[in-house]
């Protein structure tokens, strides 16, 4: 019975780990997407559109496209490797208190009916 549990509870810690760097995989796919789309989007100014008509529109596009979609990265960044584990360790410790709780509860139950009858 013991090694059904530890079984368990591996699986558990093996599917949690797999979420953890499933989630960092797709952190890391996001800001290579990013960089790429960036790097075309200001060669193509470069070498297309510097010194046109168009020059500080396009300029401009790309900038605030750049600057915007930086501070998305950095909170996806933010959110998969440092805050993540905050929240969760803050739910999980929410969990078990709540759980405690309930199992307190259980056990005043059973006592007071032992005690009324």
């Amino acid at each position: 019975m013991e090694t059904d549990t530890k079984t368990e509870i591996l699986t558990a810690e093996e599917k949690k780990l797999y979420r953890k760097a499933k989630k960092r995989v797709r952190m890391k796919i996001h800001a290579m997407i990013f960089f790429l789309v960036c790097l075309i989007l200001w060669l193509l100014w470069f070498f297309l559109f510097r010194g046109s008509d168009l020059d500080a529109g396009i300029r401009n596009f790309c900038l605030g496209l750049t600057l915007i979609w930086a501070i998305v990265v950095y909170f996806h960044y933010l959110i998969v490797y440092k805050w993540g584990k905050h929240y969760v360790e803050k739910e999980l410790k929410s969990l078990r208190k709540g759980e405690q709780v309930q199992q307190e509860t259980t056990i005043e139950n059973s006592d007071n009916q032992d005690i009324e009858q």
